[in-house]
Protein backbone atom coordinates (compact mmCIF):
# COMPACT_ATOMS: atom_id res chain seq x y z
CA UNK A 1 0.00 0.00 0.00
CA UNK A 2 1.27 3.12 -1.42
CA UNK A 3 1.94 6.91 0.77
CA UNK A 4 -0.98 7.58 -0.49
CA UNK A 5 -3.60 5.53 0.33
CA UNK A 6 -2.15 4.99 3.68
CA UNK A 7 -3.17 8.92 4.35
CA UNK A 8 -6.12 8.38 2.60
CA UNK A 9 -7.03 5.63 5.36
CA UNK A 10 -5.26 7.75 8.32
CA UNK A 11 -7.86 10.75 7.52
CA UNK A 12 -10.70 8.52 6.61
CA UNK A 13 -10.30 6.90 10.54
CA UNK A 14 -9.32 9.88 11.79
CA UNK A 15 -12.30 11.94 10.74
CA UNK A 16 -15.07 8.45 11.54
CA UNK A 17 -13.44 9.13 15.34
CA UNK A 18 -13.06 13.06 15.50
CA UNK A 19 -16.03 13.92 12.57
CA UNK A 20 -15.36 17.41 10.79
CA UNK A 21 -13.25 18.82 13.82
CA UNK A 22 -10.00 18.78 11.90
CA UNK A 23 -8.77 20.23 8.57
CA UNK A 24 -6.45 17.34 7.20
CA UNK A 25 -5.05 19.37 4.07
CA UNK A 26 -1.75 19.39 5.19
CA UNK A 27 -1.16 15.56 6.55
CA UNK A 28 1.94 14.03 4.78
CA UNK A 29 1.61 10.67 6.27
CA UNK A 30 4.62 8.24 6.24
CA UNK A 31 4.32 6.05 8.92
CA UNK A 32 1.80 5.55 12.19
CA UNK A 33 4.75 6.91 14.47
CA UNK A 34 6.30 9.74 12.18
CA UNK A 35 4.14 13.34 13.32
CA UNK A 36 1.72 14.67 10.88
CA UNK A 37 0.17 18.04 10.38
CA UNK A 38 -3.28 18.73 11.70
CA UNK A 39 -5.16 21.90 11.47
CA UNK A 40 -7.37 23.21 14.58
CA UNK A 41 -9.98 25.42 13.40
CA UNK A 42 -9.96 27.51 16.23
CA UNK A 43 -6.03 27.30 17.39
CA UNK A 44 -4.33 26.85 14.31
CA UNK A 45 -2.13 23.80 13.00
CA UNK A 46 -0.29 21.30 15.44
CA UNK A 47 1.22 17.90 15.49
CA UNK A 48 0.96 15.09 16.31
CA UNK A 49 1.47 11.31 15.68
CA UNK A 50 -1.93 9.43 13.35
CA UNK A 51 -1.62 6.64 16.05
CA UNK A 52 -2.06 8.93 18.92
CA UNK A 53 -4.58 10.91 16.76
CA UNK A 54 -6.43 7.31 16.14
CA UNK A 55 -6.32 6.83 19.76
CA UNK A 56 -8.61 10.35 20.45
CA UNK A 57 -6.08 12.83 20.89
CA UNK A 58 -6.79 15.82 19.91
CA UNK A 59 -5.36 19.45 20.02
CA UNK A 60 -3.76 20.02 23.00
CA UNK A 61 -5.33 23.87 23.32
CA UNK A 62 -8.63 22.71 22.95
CA UNK A 63 -7.95 19.68 25.77
CA UNK A 64 -6.71 22.55 28.12
CA UNK A 65 -9.75 24.41 27.96
CA UNK A 66 -13.27 22.88 26.55
CA UNK A 67 -14.27 20.06 28.96
CA UNK A 68 -16.32 17.09 27.74
CA UNK A 69 -19.84 16.01 29.22
CA UNK A 70 -20.21 12.56 30.74
CA UNK A 71 -22.15 11.22 27.50
CA UNK A 72 -19.07 12.91 25.18
CA UNK A 73 -16.47 10.83 27.20
CA UNK A 74 -18.43 7.46 26.90
CA UNK A 75 -18.59 7.89 23.06
CA UNK A 76 -15.35 8.66 22.66
CA UNK A 77 -14.10 5.61 24.95
CA UNK A 78 -16.78 3.45 22.99
CA UNK A 79 -15.40 4.54 19.98
CA UNK A 80 -11.64 3.59 21.21
CA UNK A 81 -12.65 0.14 23.04
CA UNK A 82 -15.68 -0.51 21.09
CA UNK A 83 -18.44 -2.02 23.74
CA UNK A 84 -15.74 -3.96 25.95
CA UNK A 85 -16.16 -1.76 28.85
CA UNK A 86 -19.46 -0.57 31.01
CA UNK A 87 -19.78 3.08 31.46
CA UNK A 88 -22.73 3.03 33.32
CA UNK A 89 -21.00 4.16 36.61
CA UNK A 90 -19.04 7.19 35.18
CA UNK A 91 -19.22 10.64 36.54
CA UNK A 92 -16.97 12.77 34.01
CA UNK A 93 -15.86 15.86 35.76
CA UNK A 94 -12.85 16.52 34.30
CA UNK A 95 -9.65 14.68 31.91
CA UNK A 96 -7.94 14.21 35.22
CA UNK A 97 -10.42 13.30 37.91
CA UNK A 98 -10.68 9.11 38.06
CA UNK A 99 -13.65 7.20 36.98
CA UNK A 100 -15.43 3.98 37.79
CA UNK A 101 -15.45 1.41 34.52
CA UNK A 102 -16.46 -1.95 34.73
CA UNK A 103 -14.78 -4.87 32.83
CA UNK A 104 -17.15 -7.52 32.05
CA UNK A 105 -14.22 -10.35 33.23
CA UNK A 106 -12.46 -8.36 36.49
CA UNK A 107 -14.96 -5.85 37.87
CA UNK A 108 -14.87 -2.35 38.22
CA UNK A 109 -11.61 -0.59 38.15
CA UNK A 110 -11.30 3.58 38.35
CA UNK A 111 -8.95 5.02 35.46
CA UNK A 112 -8.18 8.72 34.69
CA UNK A 113 -10.43 10.08 32.15
CA UNK A 114 -7.78 10.67 29.59
CA UNK A 115 -5.34 7.67 30.61
CA UNK A 116 -8.66 5.63 28.82
CA UNK A 117 -9.46 7.50 25.73
CA UNK A 118 -5.02 6.90 25.39
CA UNK A 119 -6.34 3.43 25.30
CA UNK A 120 -5.40 2.18 28.53
CA UNK A 121 -8.10 -0.09 30.32
CA UNK A 122 -8.41 -3.22 32.98
CA UNK A 123 -5.21 -3.48 33.68
CA UNK A 124 -5.71 -7.46 35.11
CA UNK A 125 -6.94 -7.78 31.24
CA UNK A 126 -3.39 -6.59 30.47
CA UNK A 127 -1.51 -8.64 32.98
CA UNK A 128 -3.02 -11.43 32.41
CA UNK A 129 -0.97 -14.52 30.87
CA UNK A 130 -1.06 -16.39 27.37
CA UNK A 131 -1.71 -19.56 27.76
CA UNK A 132 1.01 -22.28 25.73
CA UNK A 133 -1.60 -23.17 22.90
CA UNK A 134 -1.56 -19.18 22.44
CA UNK A 135 1.81 -18.49 22.56
CA UNK A 136 1.93 -21.47 19.66
CA UNK A 137 -0.08 -20.08 17.93
CA UNK A 138 1.16 -16.22 17.87
CA UNK A 139 4.89 -18.25 17.20
CA UNK A 140 3.75 -19.79 14.07
CA UNK A 141 1.88 -17.10 12.75
CA UNK A 142 5.79 -15.46 12.86
CA UNK A 143 7.34 -18.03 12.28
CA UNK A 144 5.37 -20.58 10.27
CA UNK A 145 6.19 -24.39 10.67
CA UNK A 146 9.87 -23.96 10.72
CA UNK A 147 10.01 -25.25 14.79
CA UNK A 148 8.57 -27.67 16.84
CA UNK A 149 6.59 -26.49 20.06
CA UNK A 150 5.98 -30.03 20.83
CA UNK A 151 8.33 -29.32 24.51
CA UNK A 152 7.45 -25.59 24.92
CA UNK A 153 5.62 -24.72 28.47
CA UNK A 154 4.76 -21.04 28.62
CA UNK A 155 5.10 -19.15 31.82
CA UNK A 156 5.70 -15.27 30.85
CA UNK A 157 7.04 -13.03 28.28
CA UNK A 158 10.57 -13.16 29.94
CA UNK A 159 10.96 -16.75 30.85
CA UNK A 160 12.55 -19.33 28.45
CA UNK A 161 10.88 -21.44 26.82
CA UNK A 162 11.86 -25.07 24.94
CA UNK A 163 11.98 -24.54 21.26
CA UNK A 164 13.04 -27.65 18.53
CA UNK A 165 14.73 -26.63 15.33
CA UNK A 166 14.44 -29.64 12.66
CA UNK A 167 17.76 -28.92 11.89
CA UNK A 168 20.51 -28.10 14.91
CA UNK A 169 17.66 -29.57 17.61
CA UNK A 170 16.79 -28.38 20.63
CA UNK A 171 17.45 -24.56 22.28
CA UNK A 172 16.14 -21.61 24.86
CA UNK A 173 14.91 -18.53 23.82
CA UNK A 174 12.78 -16.15 25.47
CA UNK A 175 9.28 -16.34 24.52
CA UNK A 176 9.51 -12.36 23.80
CA UNK A 177 12.20 -12.71 21.62
CA UNK A 178 10.89 -15.59 20.06
CA UNK A 179 7.63 -13.72 18.93
CA UNK A 180 9.79 -10.64 18.21
CA UNK A 181 10.93 -12.80 15.42
CA UNK A 182 14.33 -14.26 17.30
CA UNK A 183 14.79 -17.64 16.36
CA UNK A 184 17.56 -20.56 16.38
CA UNK A 185 20.91 -18.90 16.97
CA UNK A 186 22.97 -21.71 14.84
CA UNK A 187 20.56 -21.10 11.81
CA UNK A 188 20.95 -17.45 12.20
CA UNK A 189 24.75 -18.35 12.15
CA UNK A 190 24.75 -19.92 9.20
CA UNK A 191 22.78 -17.45 7.78
CA UNK A 192 24.85 -14.83 7.98
CA UNK A 193 28.32 -16.56 7.77
CA UNK A 194 31.19 -14.64 6.17
CA UNK A 195 33.38 -17.39 4.48
CA UNK A 196 36.91 -17.81 5.20
CA UNK A 197 38.03 -16.71 2.06
CA UNK A 198 35.73 -13.32 2.65
CA UNK A 199 37.25 -13.12 5.89
CA UNK A 200 40.64 -12.96 4.72
CA UNK A 201 39.90 -10.72 2.08
CA UNK A 202 38.54 -8.23 4.08
CA UNK A 203 41.53 -8.67 6.71
CA UNK A 204 43.62 -8.02 4.00
CA UNK A 205 42.00 -4.89 2.62
CA UNK A 206 41.65 -3.53 6.18
CA UNK A 207 45.21 -4.39 7.34
CA UNK A 208 47.19 -4.56 3.97
CA UNK A 209 49.41 -7.34 4.33
CA UNK A 210 50.64 -6.84 7.83
CA UNK A 211 49.49 -10.43 8.76
CA UNK A 212 49.64 -13.90 7.89
CA UNK A 213 46.25 -15.74 8.13
CA UNK A 214 47.42 -19.61 7.01
CA UNK A 215 46.44 -20.63 10.52
CA UNK A 216 42.55 -18.90 10.46
CA UNK A 217 39.97 -21.61 10.83
CA UNK A 218 36.80 -19.19 10.32
CA UNK A 219 33.41 -20.62 12.30
CA UNK A 220 31.54 -17.27 12.97
CA UNK A 221 32.79 -13.97 13.29
CA UNK A 222 32.57 -14.03 17.28
CA UNK A 223 34.87 -16.89 17.60
CA UNK A 224 38.45 -16.46 17.52
CA UNK A 225 40.79 -17.22 14.82
CA UNK A 226 44.99 -17.70 15.03
CA UNK A 227 46.56 -14.78 13.55
CA UNK A 228 50.15 -14.36 13.09
CA UNK A 229 52.08 -10.87 13.51
CA UNK A 230 55.30 -11.22 11.85
CA UNK A 231 56.87 -9.52 14.77
CA UNK A 232 55.29 -10.57 17.47
CA UNK A 233 54.05 -14.02 16.84
CA UNK A 234 50.50 -15.81 16.80
CA UNK A 235 47.50 -14.33 18.57
CA UNK A 236 43.67 -15.08 18.95
CA UNK A 237 41.75 -12.55 17.63
CA UNK A 238 37.60 -12.17 17.14
CA UNK A 239 36.59 -11.87 13.60
CA UNK A 240 34.68 -9.18 14.29
CA UNK A 241 36.76 -7.65 16.46
CA UNK A 242 39.60 -7.57 13.75
CA UNK A 243 37.44 -6.40 11.14
CA UNK A 244 36.53 -3.49 13.45
CA UNK A 245 40.53 -2.66 12.70
CA UNK A 246 41.90 -4.50 16.16
CA UNK A 247 45.37 -6.14 15.47
CA UNK A 248 48.27 -7.43 17.34
CA UNK A 249 47.72 -6.06 20.97
CA UNK A 250 52.03 -6.14 21.30
CA UNK A 251 52.17 -4.03 18.12
CA UNK A 252 49.32 -1.79 19.76
CA UNK A 253 51.38 -1.37 22.98
CA UNK A 254 54.36 -0.25 21.03
CA UNK A 255 53.55 0.82 17.84
CA UNK A 256 51.04 3.30 16.61
CA UNK A 257 50.05 5.67 13.79
CA UNK A 258 52.32 8.39 12.99
CA UNK A 259 50.68 11.94 12.44
CA UNK A 260 50.57 12.08 8.87
CA UNK A 261 48.85 8.94 8.49
CA UNK A 262 46.36 9.62 11.20
CA UNK A 263 45.40 12.43 9.09
CA UNK A 264 45.23 10.58 6.09
CA UNK A 265 43.24 8.14 7.76
CA UNK A 266 41.02 11.31 9.38
CA UNK A 267 40.78 12.92 6.17
CA UNK A 268 39.36 10.08 4.47
CA UNK A 269 36.55 9.62 6.79
CA UNK A 270 35.63 13.43 6.97
CA UNK A 271 36.14 14.03 3.38
CA UNK A 272 38.98 17.04 3.69
CA UNK A 273 36.32 19.17 6.17
CA UNK A 274 38.55 19.55 9.06
CA UNK A 275 42.15 21.74 9.18
CA UNK A 276 44.43 19.61 10.77
CA UNK A 277 47.73 21.58 11.12
CA UNK A 278 47.86 21.42 14.97
CA UNK A 279 47.49 18.15 15.21
CA UNK A 280 50.16 16.17 17.09
CA UNK A 281 48.91 12.42 16.99
CA UNK A 282 50.45 10.55 20.38
CA UNK A 283 48.10 7.35 20.58
CA UNK A 284 44.37 7.06 19.73
CA UNK A 285 42.95 8.09 23.13
CA UNK A 286 44.88 11.08 23.59
CA UNK A 287 42.92 14.35 22.46
CA UNK A 288 43.98 16.65 19.19
CA UNK A 289 43.40 20.19 18.11
CA UNK A 290 41.15 19.73 15.05
CA UNK A 291 40.03 23.16 13.55
CA UNK A 292 36.55 23.50 12.02
CA UNK A 293 36.25 25.65 8.97
CA UNK A 294 33.21 27.34 10.70
CA UNK A 295 33.73 27.02 14.50
CA UNK A 296 37.24 27.17 14.64
CA UNK A 297 39.41 25.11 16.76
CA UNK A 298 38.22 21.96 19.13
CA UNK A 299 39.90 18.85 20.84
CA UNK A 300 38.97 15.26 20.46
CA UNK A 301 40.27 11.73 20.79
CA UNK A 302 41.99 10.58 17.98
CA UNK A 303 39.84 7.36 17.91
CA UNK A 304 36.99 9.42 18.41
CA UNK A 305 37.37 11.32 15.58
CA UNK A 306 38.46 8.58 13.22
CA UNK A 307 35.27 7.01 13.76
CA UNK A 308 33.39 9.98 12.56
CA UNK A 309 32.76 12.01 15.37
CA UNK A 310 33.39 16.01 14.45
CA UNK A 311 32.72 19.80 15.64
CA UNK A 312 30.43 19.54 18.35
CA UNK A 313 29.02 22.98 17.57
CA UNK A 314 28.23 21.54 14.24
CA UNK A 315 26.33 18.37 15.47
CA UNK A 316 24.26 20.51 17.38
CA UNK A 317 23.29 23.11 14.39
CA UNK A 318 22.35 19.72 11.96
CA UNK A 319 20.71 18.43 14.60
CA UNK A 320 19.06 21.41 14.99
CA UNK A 321 17.77 21.82 11.15
CA UNK A 322 16.97 18.29 11.47
CA UNK A 323 14.30 18.91 14.65
CA UNK A 324 13.31 22.10 12.57
CA UNK A 325 9.82 23.17 13.06
CA UNK A 326 8.86 25.78 11.06
CA UNK A 327 7.15 29.03 12.36
CA UNK A 328 3.52 27.30 12.15
CA UNK A 329 4.17 24.51 13.81
CA UNK A 330 6.64 26.56 16.75
CA UNK A 331 3.63 28.80 17.22
CA UNK A 332 1.13 25.97 17.61
CA UNK A 333 3.33 24.16 20.13
CA UNK A 334 3.96 27.17 22.31
CA UNK A 335 0.50 28.30 22.61
CA UNK A 336 -0.24 25.13 23.56
CA UNK A 337 2.75 24.92 26.12
CA UNK A 338 1.54 28.09 27.70
CA UNK A 339 -1.79 28.69 27.16
CA UNK A 340 -1.82 31.69 24.76
CA UNK A 341 -0.30 33.52 27.30
CA UNK A 342 2.34 35.44 25.47
CA UNK A 343 2.66 37.77 22.59
CA UNK A 344 4.34 36.20 19.37
CA UNK A 345 4.15 38.99 17.18
CA UNK A 346 7.67 39.73 16.65
CA UNK A 347 8.83 36.03 16.26
CA UNK A 348 11.73 35.43 13.79
CA UNK A 349 12.02 31.35 13.53
CA UNK A 350 14.99 30.23 12.17
CA UNK A 351 16.16 27.00 14.52
CA UNK A 352 15.36 26.01 17.16
CA UNK A 353 18.68 26.27 19.40
CA UNK A 354 18.40 30.48 18.05
CA UNK A 355 17.02 33.02 20.27
CA UNK A 356 13.44 34.63 19.45
CA UNK A 357 11.95 37.63 20.84
CA UNK A 358 8.57 36.64 23.10
CA UNK A 359 6.43 39.44 24.50
CA UNK A 360 5.23 38.85 28.00
CA UNK A 361 2.12 40.65 29.15
CA UNK A 362 3.33 41.77 32.29
CA UNK A 363 7.09 42.12 32.21
CA UNK A 364 7.50 42.95 28.13
CA UNK A 365 9.73 41.64 25.18
CA UNK A 366 12.38 38.32 26.40
CA UNK A 367 14.55 36.30 24.35
CA UNK A 368 14.41 32.74 24.09
CA UNK A 369 15.52 29.78 22.36
CA UNK A 370 12.19 28.09 20.69
CA UNK A 371 13.43 24.54 21.89
CA UNK A 372 13.49 25.49 25.45
CA UNK A 373 10.22 27.70 25.05
CA UNK A 374 8.21 24.62 23.84
CA UNK A 375 9.52 22.63 27.02
CA UNK A 376 7.34 25.13 29.03
CA UNK A 377 10.25 27.34 29.54
CA UNK A 378 9.04 31.25 30.20
CA UNK A 379 9.56 34.84 30.92
CA UNK A 380 12.14 34.83 33.76
CA UNK A 381 10.38 37.84 35.41
CA UNK A 382 7.36 35.68 35.82
CA UNK A 383 9.62 33.12 37.42
CA UNK A 384 11.39 35.47 39.45
CA UNK A 385 7.99 35.89 41.03
CA UNK A 386 6.24 32.45 41.00
CA UNK A 387 10.17 31.11 42.85
CA UNK A 388 11.41 33.54 44.60
CA UNK A 389 13.19 31.19 46.96
CA UNK A 390 14.70 29.30 43.96
CA UNK A 391 16.71 32.48 42.55
CA UNK A 392 19.78 34.20 43.22
CA UNK A 393 21.08 37.01 41.36
CA UNK A 394 24.06 36.58 38.71
CA UNK A 395 26.32 38.45 41.79
CA UNK A 396 25.19 35.74 44.44
CA UNK A 397 25.51 32.72 42.48
CA UNK A 398 28.85 33.85 41.87
CA UNK A 399 30.08 34.65 45.16
CA UNK A 400 28.69 30.86 46.27
CA UNK A 401 30.62 29.37 43.73
CA UNK A 402 33.54 31.29 44.33
CA UNK A 403 32.66 29.80 48.09
CA UNK A 404 33.07 25.79 46.45
CA UNK A 405 35.56 26.28 43.90
CA UNK A 406 37.89 28.94 44.89
CA UNK A 407 39.28 31.25 42.18
CA UNK A 408 39.67 28.06 39.71
CA UNK A 409 36.71 29.02 37.27
CA UNK A 410 35.86 32.14 35.22
CA UNK A 411 32.01 33.23 35.54
CA UNK A 412 32.41 36.28 32.54
CA UNK A 413 30.07 33.85 30.78
CA UNK A 414 27.46 33.25 33.00
CA UNK A 415 24.24 34.38 32.30
CA UNK A 416 21.98 33.64 35.60
CA UNK A 417 18.26 32.28 34.91
CA UNK A 418 17.78 29.95 37.35
CA UNK A 419 19.22 27.03 39.44
CA UNK A 420 18.52 23.95 37.41
CA UNK A 421 19.34 26.58 33.84
CA UNK A 422 22.73 25.55 32.28
CA UNK A 423 25.00 28.41 32.39
CA UNK A 424 28.51 29.18 30.75
CA UNK A 425 31.60 28.52 32.67
CA UNK A 426 35.35 29.06 31.96
CA UNK A 427 37.81 26.68 32.96
CA UNK A 428 41.04 27.74 32.33
CA UNK A 429 42.84 24.49 31.48
CA UNK A 430 39.73 22.68 28.97
CA UNK A 431 37.57 25.99 27.90
CA UNK A 432 34.11 26.67 28.29
CA UNK A 433 31.57 24.14 29.39
CA UNK A 434 28.05 24.21 30.30
CA UNK A 435 26.89 23.26 34.44
CA UNK A 436 23.45 23.82 35.84
CA UNK A 437 24.20 26.11 38.92
CA UNK A 438 22.84 23.92 41.43
CA UNK A 439 25.57 21.42 40.20
CA UNK A 440 28.18 23.36 40.30
CA UNK A 441 27.06 25.22 43.93
CA UNK A 442 27.11 21.28 45.31
CA UNK A 443 30.84 21.03 44.17
CA UNK A 444 30.53 19.84 40.13
CA UNK A 445 33.41 21.61 38.22
CA UNK A 446 34.98 20.88 34.56
CA UNK A 447 34.18 17.59 33.55
CA UNK A 448 37.28 17.11 31.48
CA UNK A 449 39.13 18.38 35.05
CA UNK A 450 37.31 15.70 36.62
CA UNK A 451 37.94 12.97 34.33
CA UNK A 452 41.93 12.97 34.58
CA UNK A 453 41.38 13.13 38.71
CA UNK A 454 38.58 9.96 37.91
CA UNK A 455 41.20 8.01 36.23
CA UNK A 456 44.31 8.35 38.82
CA UNK A 457 41.75 7.55 41.67
CA UNK A 458 40.74 4.77 39.76
CA UNK A 459 43.97 3.55 39.10
CA UNK A 460 44.85 4.12 42.75
CA UNK A 461 41.67 1.94 44.21
CA UNK A 462 42.37 -0.97 41.76
CA UNK A 463 46.10 -1.59 42.24
CA UNK A 464 47.81 -4.36 40.62
CA UNK A 465 44.38 -6.28 40.90
CA UNK A 466 42.91 -6.87 37.66
CA UNK A 467 39.46 -4.73 36.86
CA UNK A 468 37.00 -5.77 34.35
CA UNK A 469 35.12 -3.73 31.19
CA UNK A 470 32.12 -5.29 30.35
CA UNK A 471 29.15 -5.01 27.70
CA UNK A 472 25.74 -5.70 28.87
CA UNK A 473 22.26 -6.39 27.13
CA UNK A 474 19.58 -5.41 29.54
CA UNK A 475 16.11 -5.88 29.45
CA UNK A 476 12.47 -6.65 30.69
CA UNK A 477 9.06 -6.54 28.86
CA UNK A 478 9.02 -3.22 27.93
CA UNK A 479 12.77 -2.36 27.20
CA UNK A 480 16.06 -3.71 25.64
CA UNK A 481 19.01 -2.04 26.06
CA UNK A 482 22.72 -2.10 26.55
CA UNK A 483 25.38 -0.98 28.99
CA UNK A 484 29.35 -0.53 29.06
CA UNK A 485 30.90 -0.19 32.66
CA UNK A 486 34.39 -1.21 34.36
CA UNK A 487 34.20 -2.89 37.61
CA UNK A 488 36.70 -4.48 40.14
CA UNK A 489 34.34 -6.91 40.81
CA UNK A 490 32.65 -9.98 38.58
CA UNK A 491 29.37 -8.42 36.83
CA UNK A 492 27.79 -10.64 39.08
CA UNK A 493 28.64 -9.39 42.23
CA UNK A 494 28.82 -5.27 40.73
CA UNK A 495 24.73 -6.27 39.98
CA UNK A 496 24.11 -8.31 42.53
CA UNK A 497 21.55 -5.77 44.37
CA UNK A 498 18.38 -5.13 42.79
CA UNK A 499 18.45 -1.75 43.39
CA UNK A 500 21.60 -1.37 41.06
CA UNK A 501 19.74 -3.52 38.52
CA UNK A 502 16.61 -3.85 38.45
CA UNK A 503 16.48 -5.25 34.89
CA UNK A 504 17.32 -8.82 33.30
CA UNK A 505 20.48 -9.02 31.91
CA UNK A 506 23.38 -10.80 30.06
CA UNK A 507 27.07 -10.45 29.58
CA UNK A 508 27.33 -9.64 25.65
CA UNK A 509 31.69 -8.72 26.15
CA UNK A 510 34.01 -8.87 28.65
CA UNK A 511 38.08 -7.21 28.64
CA UNK A 512 40.28 -7.94 31.96
CA UNK A 513 43.71 -6.22 32.46
CA UNK A 514 45.66 -5.84 35.06
CA UNK A 515 45.99 -2.36 33.39
CA UNK A 516 43.95 -0.04 35.14
CA UNK A 517 44.57 2.49 32.83
CA UNK A 518 43.68 0.86 29.77
CA UNK A 519 40.57 -0.47 31.18
CA UNK A 520 39.02 3.00 32.19
CA UNK A 521 40.43 4.73 28.77
CA UNK A 522 38.73 2.47 27.09
CA UNK A 523 35.30 3.16 28.57
CA UNK A 524 35.48 6.88 28.39
CA UNK A 525 36.37 6.48 24.73
CA UNK A 526 33.63 3.94 24.34
CA UNK A 527 31.33 6.64 25.91
CA UNK A 528 32.71 9.09 23.87
CA UNK A 529 32.10 7.73 20.56
CA UNK A 530 29.21 6.38 20.60
CA UNK A 531 27.34 9.47 22.47
CA UNK A 532 24.77 9.49 19.29
CA UNK A 533 23.39 6.04 20.85
CA UNK A 534 23.20 7.19 24.07
CA UNK A 535 20.04 5.71 26.05
CA UNK A 536 17.83 6.97 29.25
CA UNK A 537 16.44 3.64 30.67
CA UNK A 538 12.79 4.16 32.32
CA UNK A 539 13.99 2.70 35.83
CA UNK A 540 16.82 4.57 37.57
CA UNK A 541 19.89 2.53 38.62
CA UNK A 542 23.58 3.33 39.35
CA UNK A 543 25.29 3.40 35.87
CA UNK A 544 22.37 4.50 33.65
CA UNK A 545 24.15 6.87 32.21
CA UNK A 546 26.26 4.70 30.43
CA UNK A 547 23.67 2.79 28.27
CA UNK A 548 23.01 2.93 24.69
CA UNK A 549 20.07 1.90 21.98
CA UNK A 550 22.68 -0.39 20.08
CA UNK A 551 25.37 -2.69 20.34
CA UNK A 552 26.68 -3.73 16.87
CA UNK A 553 29.35 -1.00 16.56
CA UNK A 554 30.13 -0.62 19.97
CA UNK A 555 31.23 -4.67 19.57
CA UNK A 556 32.81 -3.99 16.74
CA UNK A 557 35.67 -2.40 17.99
CA UNK A 558 35.30 -4.05 21.98
CA UNK A 559 38.60 -4.86 22.80
CA UNK A 560 37.90 -8.87 23.15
Amino acid sequence: MGKQSNAEEFIAKAQALHGEKYNYSQVAYQTSSSKVIIICPEHGAFEQIPSSHLWGRGCRVCAGTIKLTTTEFIAKARAIHGNKYDYSQVEYTSNKDKVEIICPKHGAFTQKPNGHLDGKGCDTCRRKLITTEEFIARAQAVHGDKYDYSQTVYINRVTKVNIICPEHGLFEQESNGHLRGRGCAACAIINKRTTEADFIKRSCSLHGNKYDYSQVVYQNNSSKVLIICPEHGAFEQTPNGHLGGQGCRKCAGTAKLTTAEFIAKAQEVHDNKYDYSQVVYKSALAKVTIICPEHGAFTQQATAHTFGNGCRLCGITSAAKKKHLGKEIFLARARAAHENKYDYSQVVYTLGVNKVDIICPEHGVFSQTPDSHIKGVGCPACSLLNRPSQIKSLEAFIADAQAVHGEKFDYSLVDYQRASVKVEIICPIHGVFKQTPANHLTGYGCRACGWITGRSSWIEMVGNRESTLYLLRIFSEEEEFYKVGITTHSVKERFRQKHRMPYQYEVLAEYKSTNAGAVYDWEKSILETFAHLAYKPKLYFEGQTECFSECDEILACFPI
